[in-house]
């Protein structure tokens, strides 16, 4: 059965609006590159402005915005909601996420705009469920410093280019600048209300993690030797052992990998394990408080047993002591 002349018209202009909006999703284009790239649609004179106008207009009728650059002449459209059918179970979901990523949190500025967008396709009922308070709150550590965003720019763009990078740290434990010429970024990370960058240092000969606020500012360069890439965390097998209390309610998986469960007939449990680094191991320990014990490597043992003796000397002096007096 044949289209009529009114139908075959109304199929074209709806093809042709279909184009120009995936056309404009990708990247901001100019009237010339819109007839290059939809050269059966669209001529690269005023015929084709007026149509594009117009276009645009119809596109915009249908909740799409569209950005016009004066400047470079470009035009190119962002979704002005998200339209989907949300169960409730969704919206609570989502729900949880915006009260969770607040200022501070990473990408909280990002995942906030997508919301309003998801709020915005909302009909009347399910923005009630979606404005609901979460049962269940989800406490997400904040950055409690303010890493430059231009920092974590820089890296990303070397992780994603495959490129090493040199830059200088400010340790925490030394007042020094330490210089690092050739660094391969693994993996960036956010802990404890910190920014870390994973990195295989080629100076050192093995992974190491640093802090973003600890990278000097404006010191990071890309170099254009690529990544290798194959490189491994070192890791610690070690031990330690639950006092009763804690042994009974089962062992928390605080670490990378628990190997080995060892009762002990005082109701304790000696726990194996393996994690990446002393300085997380042993922070990760003194969480449990007076209720855990680093058994080995005696090393490891001996590097806690400092901590808690400088630990018992704070607590040993007056209240108001300085360690000056």
């Amino acid at each position: 059965m044949s289209e009529s002349p009114g139908s075959q018209s109304t199929y074209k202009v709806v093809d042709r609006l279909l184009a120009l909006r995936d056309l404009l999703h990708q990247e901001p284009c100019t009237l010339a590159q819109i007839s290059d790239c939809l050269p059966e649609h669209y001529t690269d004179d005023e015929s084709g402005a007026r149509k594009l106008r117009r276009d645009l207009q119809y596109l915009e009728r249908w909740s799409y915005q569209v950005v016009r650059d004066k400047t470079a002449k470009t035009y190119v459209l962002t979704s002005a909601r998200i339209e989907y059918d949300w169960a409730d179970d969704d919206l609570t979901a989502l729900a949880a996420l915006r009260e969770c990523f607040q200022g501070g949190a990473p990408y909280a500025d990002t995942l906030q705009t997508i919301l309003e967008r998801v709020q915005d396709g909302l009909d009347s009922r399910q923005q009630r469920v979606f404005a609901r308070q979460p049962k269940l709150k989800i406490e997400l550590a904040v950055a409690e410093e303010r890493t430059p965003a231009a920092v974590r720019r820089k890296l990303e763009k070397a992780l994603d280019e495959h490129q090493r990078i040199s830059f200088k740290y400010r340790p925490g434990d030394r007042p020094q600048v330490t210089e690092h010429p050739d660094d391969e970024p693994l993996t960036l990370g956010f802990e404890d209300g910190h920014y870390y960058l994973l990195a295989y240092c080629y100076k050192m000969g093995k992974v190491l993690k640093y802090r973003l606020d600890q990278i000097v500012e404006g010191s990071i360069e890309i170099l254009p030797q690529h990544a290798v890439g194959g490189w491994k965390r070192e890791t610690i097998d070690f031990q330690y052992r639950l006092l009763p209390k804690l042994a009974r309610r089962g062992v928390s998986l605080r670490f990378q990998e628990i190997m080995a469960y060892d009762p002990q007939k005082d109701g304790s449990m000696i726990v194996t394990a393996r994690n990446y680094g002393e300085f997380d191991i042993i922070r990760e320990i003194l969480r449990y408080g007076e209720q855990a014990e680093i058994v080995s490597p005696p090393a490891l043992r001996a590097k806690m047993k400092r901590v808690v003796e400088q630990m018992c000397a704070l607590y040993g002096r007056d209240e108001g002591q300085t360690s000056g007096e």
